[in-house]
């Protein structure tokens, strides 16, 4: 199972679940509800986040202003908010950043104030806020997208914000765009070389899905066999 609501899964469909084996995946259960699942299989989110922040800082070593959905409740694993703040700013804890939770100038980067867009509803919905938002007359210079929502058709992704692009070159307001997604398909990779998208990192989703099956079968079965994953909480 991968969690969307923890709670109202505990207080509802889990209190039918008895002793049948639970393993969560990619997302798991809040704390108050971990005691009904026997594992969980998905992204080291703060070591996750940091190479998207370091991906940026490549990609613009100026530092400037980043726009990212890292705020998504649920989305990433575990429901928490990757590193890539921390990454930016130079800190390993939230100490550095505002009330607000955002980067406000720490080594140089700031976030939007319209930091995150929520667009999780379709690819067009996505579209839209992200070229109003590319077109805006506050410039980003880079944007994190925790998901592939943007590009999940890339001929689509393609036709909206293809056309900009040359004006966006001439006038200096490209962004550098880092997209997180699950598994990397031909017309994605086209994108990058086409400087639609200035990189990708994965999530290894048929991973996650193969530990996850290794996983609940080692617990149905009760071999209690050392786990192959590397790089996953289990």
């Amino acid at each position: 199972m991968s969690v969307i609501h923890s709670q109202w899964l505990a207080e509802h469909a889990l209190k039918r679940a008895g002793k049948k084996p639970l393993i969560t995946f990619d997302s798991d259960l809040d704390l108050a509800e971990r005691h009904l699942r026997r594992g969980y299989v998905g992204l080291d989110n703060p070591a996750f986040g940091q190479q998207l922040g370091m991906l940026v800082q490549y990609l613009r070593p100026q530092r400037q202003t980043v726009h990212s959905d890292r705020q998504f409740p649920g989305y990433q694993s575990s429901g928490a908010d990757p590193g890539h703040p921390q990454q930016l700013c130079g800190e390993l804890t939230n100490d550095a950043l505002d009330r607000t939770g955002r980067l406000n100038g720490e080594h140089g980067w700031s976030e939007s104030d319209r930091c995150p867009l929520y667009n999780r509803v379709n690819q067009q919905n996505a579209l839209l806020k992200l070229s109003t938002l590319l077109n805006s007359t506050s410039p980003v210079d880079a944007i994190i997208r925790i998901g592939s929502r943007p590009i999940h058709q890339a001929n689509l992704y393609r036709q909206q914000l293809g056309p900009c692009l040359p004006s966006w070159i001439k006038k200096g307001t490209c962004p550098a765009i880092v997209i997180a997604l699950p598994e990397l398909s031909a017309a994605q990779h086209a994108l990058l070389d086409d400087c639609l998208v200035q990189a990708y990192l994965s999530m290894e989703s048929r991973e996650i899905g193969r530990q996850s099956y290794w996983l609940l079968d080692d617990k149905a079965s009760g071999a209690g066999r050392t786990h192959p994953g590397k790089g996953f909480h289990r």
